[in-house]
């Protein structure tokens, strides 16, 4: 237990959560401050989920360095449980927030943007590590943003599927399967440790 507790101590669990919280309520306003118009709200869907991604990705930063990798204990299940717990926490709240929302579907499509792009970030984290894991969900949102739809959302689900409609389930098969690897990688390559790195 005690083990537990400084692991998530140390990767600073205490601010994610507080910034996941922070989010939830940033989104109930959102809806306040802007209503439900079209560029709202197609903003809002990718916005939200992106902070809480990134949160995510930045959880999976050692700050021990490769000094972790001489300890004997089961560290990798205690970051799959703490990363697995963050993106569920962080549906939660983002699916209260849209329980304020109009449609019934916006809740949907917020988890589901969120596991994708927390998928992403963890995939980046061996090779970027936990603190520069927030660039590939970024880059992937901004390609979304401004990829040309007039050929259809189908034409182009692999990069515009943050945009796609709670219905679409090729988008949901592609936010779910980067999100199942994505803790899988972590899982078996662990983060990127930064060799100069000091214990704090």
């Amino acid at each position: 237990m005690r083990l537990a507790w400084l692991f998530l101590r140390s990767r600073l669990t205490g601010p994610a959560l507080a910034g996941i919280a922070l989010t939830g309520v940033l989104a109930i306003f959102w809806e306040n401050w802007f209503g439900h118009e079209a560029e709202a709200m197609t903003a809002a869907f990718v916005l939200f989920p992106l902070v809480v991604a990134c949160i995510v990705g930045n959880g999976a930063h050692s700050p021990f360095g490769e000094t972790e990798l001489t300890v004997s204990l089961p560290l990798a299940r205690l970051r799959d449980a703490q990363l697995t717990g963050l993106v569920v926490l962080g549906a939660l709240a983002l699916l209260l927030a849209a329980a304020t929302w109009p449609l019934p579907d916006d809740g949907g499509t917020l988890a589901r943007n969120l596991a994708g792009l927390a998928g992403l970030a963890l995939l980046s984290t061996p090779i970027a590590g936990g603190r520069l894991a927030w660039i590939t969900p970024l880059t992937v949102v901004m390609a979304a943003q401004f990829r040309d739809l007039s050929e259809g959302v189908a034409s182009w689900l692999v990069f515009t599927w943050p945009r796609a409609a709670f219905g679409n389930d090729r988008a949901l098969v592609i936010a779910l399967a980067l999100l199942a690897g994505g803790l899988v990688v972590v899982h078996l390559f662990g983060p990127k440790l930064i060799r100069d790195e000091t214990v704090v």
